[in-house]
């Protein structure tokens, strides 16, 4: 059997699929259902739990924190066997993500939509691949961090939630949030962090798991991440069910169903397009808000309109990845490819 072995230092089968369907799932959880709309004021019963069920679809958060996870591991299975040098590894990772950012915060702000960027997550990132290094150099097993930073995160959660909790135990609004960020875009990277640290564990893990599922198999994985991800959100929504309370737990769930999928691929070939389109998957995340409010501005979002909006919102995302986010990434590794040049002449 193959194993990732063969391929290091090339991309993993399947994760780009993964990170745009998880792309695609944040954009549609922000993005207003009229379909829902419309199906839940119809006469027939059965219309109207199809409409219930659309409306709790699309869970964002908990793509994030797939998202946290795949992070981790292609950021540490590169690294795993030896560690990067610091400064080519930051300027790298900081210039990938921060560049478009420059790009897209300007016009978002222009038009009053910075808060349509998901900045918070981003910072996160941002905090995790600055503390890699670090992180690398603490003797202590990548599990045992895992396992410490989610007791962190934990008390964290329970300390820093009151409203919420209340609001579960008496089941009512007692200023009730259910948001992941509510320690704010400087500081969820705390609770955070775990999910983050749970890519890492996968990275060093995957090459001795010898057996892939099967097709079936691999649906169930994928059907059960789904079904919890609904039940969350119909927690979330209905229940006073935080999801600064559920999505650590989450994120361990996901852990096992992105391993499998890893797995899977690793024998496979997963689908052209999915893994095409997930090279642009950070564009569709970073910008799906603002150009979606661009489209709103020309017409209004119906049962009609709903596909073409997501068309040309995915359409905008592959645009902005040719201009703004591959020159990015390309400029992202020369800087780094210098920096190490010159850290190396200097030594």
């Amino acid at each position: 059997m193959n194993n990732l072995n063969q391929s290091r230092g090339s991309w993993i089968k399947g994760l780009d699929s993964i990170r745009f369907i998880l792309a695609l799932i944040v954009f549609l959880s922000h993005l207003d259902n009229p379909i829902y709309e419309y199906l839940v004021k119809s006469s027939s019963g059965a219309l109207r739990a199809l409409g219930m069920l659309t409306g709790v679809l699309f869970n964002g958060i908990g793509s994030v924190m797939a998202f946290f996870i795949i992070s981790g591991f292609v950021i540490h299975y590169p690294n795993k066997e030896s560690r990067p040098e610091t400064i080519p590894f930051l300027a790298r990772r900081w210039l990938r993500i921060g560049l478009p950012l420059l790009v897209i915060a300007p016009i978002a702000s222009a038009f009053h939509w910075f808060s349509k960027i998901p900045i918070w997550s981003l910072y996160c990132e941002l905090t995790y691949y600055t503390l890699y290094p670090l992180l690398i150099r603490v003797r202590l097993s990548w599990t045992m961090k895992f396992v410490i930073s989610f007791v962190v995160a934990l008390v964290m959660i329970g300390l820093m939630a009151p409203n919420d909790l209340q609001s579960l135990i008496h089941q009512k609004n007692l200023r009730y949030s259910g948001a992941y960020w509510q320690l704010g875009d400087l500081l969820t990277w705390i609770v955070g962090l775990p999910c983050w640290l749970l890519g890492v564990v996968l990275a060093g893990k995957i090459d001795s798991y010898r057996r892939s599922p099967g097709r079936k198999a691999i649906y169930a994985w994928r059907l059960l991440v789904l079904g919890v991800s609904v039940l969350m959100n119909i927690g979330k929504f209905h229940l006073f069910l935080s999801y600064f309370f559920t999505m650590n737990f989450f994120a361990i769930l996901l852990f096992f169903w992105i391993k499998n999928e890893i797995l899977y691929f690793r024998d496979r070939k997963p689908a052209p397009f999915l893994e095409s389109a997930g090279k642009y998957s950070y564009s569709l995340y970073l910008c799906h808000n603002v150009f979606a409010h661009f489209l709103l501005l020309m017409m209004p979002l119906t049962p009609f309109t709903y596909l073409p909006i997501i068309i040309f919102v995915v359409l905008g995302s592959y645009l902005f990845f040719v201009v703004v986010e591959f020159p990015s990434h390309q400029l992202s590794k020369f800087i780094g490819k210098k920096v190490g040049v010159g850290r190396i002449a200097t030594a």
